[in-house]
């Protein structure tokens, strides 16, 4: 038989097809009879006479025979029968448990509604035959049904129960005979515009010194030739970005997605330091605020330099990890244009700008990141960048003697960018948006994670007085205080392990908690280096300052650096389709540092020495974004950025009116990509 016929005769004769519909082992032999045996006065809905019913159903197993008679004895009115239509389809259903697995595995996915057009003229015959049963019991019966016994009306129970599981079976395999088209993967290909905005921050290890490698070297300090001197500086800032960007995808198979694009960005990743004093200024006429201790101008001469902008050619290559999400890496060229500036700031008079200046360096990114449609025109990606350059620079002065400088910096960022993909608003894209299966997120999890981080630590010195008089006078001046601040920077490596627990709430929002370790290797330093020879080495008379030949290379260095840390927050989210969450993080952090000073001599006698070394931990607040997507039901990868916190104010020696304080105001930033494995 034909599915359109079948179709048919499901639609005209719910009962009956109920019952054929109930042995789905009998198919074959059930198409036979509607083809050859059944005659076409049943065809038409008119009764059949019982010899003729015996004489059709001797061609099709007893189990399909018992079925067919009793959704006729239904149909055509026969109530008193009911209990043996209902005993003959229990009967039937045992014999199919592995069909019944199937079509309860579809109702779970669809729950029978999405096959438009599907047959659910079976479950008419359900509460038809629960209401035969009601109605056999409390209506006037034939003798043969008052004389059931006891027995009789336990197994109509047991029966009842059957066909309430039974319901769902026939919908489901109704709907299984017609077959539907999956609908259409999520196409990237195509032209695409964005803008977006992010986080970062900027790590210059910069430095100069002055040298020159003639017999003699620069200058003589005792028995030591020093042949060059110079200074180092970790400087580190932090910032906001925002940027525009546009661009070209090619999806190739199913899988995997290449393209290309080019973006502007504006950024303030700002690093600098500076010197500031409270004065006040002595009248010679009368009295004045110097006398009772009052600051008349705060003044500050003041260094930076800025990120301002950058411009990127990328390309990218992806993989399609879900029907809702591609994880990709980029790499390419960037130019940052970067602004430094020499201020002095007065509270009574203003800011003068000293000296200013801009440059341009040309350097190489690479990240990656993940982006989800949204519908079927937009997207929502977050992505991770991390651009390096390096800048030498010598400026000769004899052919032994010069200057060198240089100018080493990375930095790195987290943006969110959301897209329109041009010739995405059509049916097909937002079908294929529509139909990403959902998954369920609530659970506990535990991850793992490893990534890059850099470190803003603006760490200063104050020496204060602020009685009458000050620490002390310059001219008609009072100084109250003196002091200064540098920003050190500084990146490194981070790893992290975490658990933590999700719940789901409705179909959009997820909420959660967390807790991890953490453990970090980003340093800043500050320090002095040399290359130097001693005299009457390695031979009296005949030593290395006599040839001009370096003896070693020495250095004191100021380091600090961060350890482990743990956090213990929480998370909120929305799935911007289901299998793909965008949240933000909010957290409480103890973070562990060391610090330390060394003097290496470069010198196999004397070696390197530690002049100091402690370490300390902060307590600071952190905050974050992150997407996390699916690769299986229980396994997730996730990007994420994280920002810590801390201020600190110390006073060293002294009290609050007379004293040294030592004061810090730290960032540290976290970009990491890591797994999840989920326990639900």
């Amino acid at each position: 038989m034909s599915r359109s016929r079948f179709s048919r005769a499901a639609g005209g004769h719910a009962p009956v097809s109920f019952a054929i519909l109930g042995c789905l082992s009998c198919f074959p032999a059930r198409a036979r009879y509607h083809r050859a045996v059944q005659p076409e006065a049943h065809r038409a809905g008119s009764r059949v006479p019982p010899k003729v019913r015996r004489a059709e159903a001797r061609s099709i197993p007893a189990c399909c025979r018992s079925t067919l008679d009793a959704g006729r004895m239904l149909k055509n009115g026969l109530k008193d029968d009911s209990i043996r239509y209902c005993s003959f389809l229990r009967a039937c259903l045992r014999r199919l448990p592995r069909r019944s697995r199937e079509r309860n595995r579809m109702l779970h996915y669809g729950n029978g509604n999405r096959f438009a057009g599907s047959n659910r003229g079976g479950s008419v015959v359900i509460p038809g035959c629960i209401s035969a049963l009601a109605e056999t019991k409390s209506a006037p019966t034939s003798r043969r049904v008052r004389k059931t016994t006891g027995r009789s009306r336990m197994r109509s129970r047991k029966i009842t129960a059957a066909i309430m599981f039974a319901m769902a079976s026939s919908t489901a395999y109704a709907a299984d005979q017609i077959v539907y088209a999956p609908p259409a993967a999520y196409n990237w290909t195509g032209f695409h515009v964005g803008v977006g905005a992010g986080l970062g921050g900027v790590s210059h290890d910069a430095g100069a010194s002055i040298y020159d490698y003639d017999t003699g070297g620069l200058i003589q300090v005792g028995p030591i030739d020093l042949f060059s001197v110079g200074g180092m500086l970790d400087l580190g800032g932090d910032g906001a970005l925002g940027t525009i960007e546009a661009g070209y995808d090619h999806q190739i198979g199913e899988r995997f997605v290449i393209g290309i694009q080019g973006d502007y960005t504006w950024s303030n990743f700002k690093a600098g330091g500076g010197l500031g004093a409270d004065v006040c200024y002595e009248n010679p006429d009368g009295p004045d605020n110097c006398d009772i201790g009052e600051i008349d101008d705060s003044i500050g001469l003041n260094y930076s330099l800025t990120a301002k902008s950058s411009w990127s050619i990328l390309g990218r290559a992806g993989y399609v990890a879900n029907p809702g999400a591609l994880t990709y890496v980029l790499g390419g060229f960037t130019r940052t244009k970067l602004e430094g500036d020499l201020t002095l700031n007065s509270g009574l008079g203003g800011s003068t700008t000293i000296a200013a200046y801009d440059y341009e360096r040309d350097g190489w990114t690479f990240g990656g990141g993940i982006e989800a449609p949204v519908t079927g025109a937009m997207s929502l990606k977050m992505e991770y960048r991390r651009t390096q350059w390096e800048n030498d620079t010598n400026i000769p002065f004899t052919e032994t003697g010069g200057i060198s400088t240089w100018d080493d910096a990375v930095v790195q960022s987290m943006r969110g960018v959301l897209s329109w993909r041009f010739g995405g608003d059509n049916a097909a894209q937002q079908a294929a948006v529509d139909a990403i299966p959902a998954v369920n997120w609530t659970g506990f999890y535990v991850g793992a994670a490893g990534g890059f981080t850099t470190a803003r630590h603006n760490a200063g010195l104050d020496l204060y007085d602020y009685t009458t008089g000050g620490l002390i006078q310059v001219g008609p001046v009072d100084i109250f205080s003196i002091g200064g601040d540098l920003d050190f920077g500084g990146e490194g490596m981070v790893g992290r392990l975490e658990a933590g627990y999700d719940f789901q709430v409705g179909q959009r929002f997820v909420v959660g908690g967390f807790a991890d370790y953490s453990f970090s290797n980003t340093k800043s330093q500050v320090g002095l280096f040399g290359d130097y020879c001693v005299e009457g080495f390695p031979i009296p008379g005949d030593d290395d300052c006599d040839n001009g030949v370096v003896t070693a290379s020495g250095d004191l260095t100021y380091t600090l650096k961060t350890g482990d840390s743990w956090s213990i927050g929480g998370r909120a989210g929305v799935l911007v389709n289901p299998q793909t969450l965008f949240y933000g993080l909010g957290a409480y952090t103890r973070q562990s540092l060391n610090a330390d000073l060394t003097l290496n001599t470069g010198f196999a006698p004397i070696g390197s020495q530690e002049v100091l070394s402690y370490d300390f931990k902060r307590d600071g607040w952190t905050f974050g974004l992150g997407v996390e997507t699916k690769l299986t039901d229980r396994l997730s990868t996730k990007l994420e950025y994280r920002n810590t916190q801390w201020n600190e104010s110390e006073i060293i020696l002294g009290d609050a009116e007379v004293g040294l304080r030592r004061l810090e105001d730290s960032t540290v930033q976290n970009f990491t990509v890591g797994l999840s494995w989920k326990f639900n």
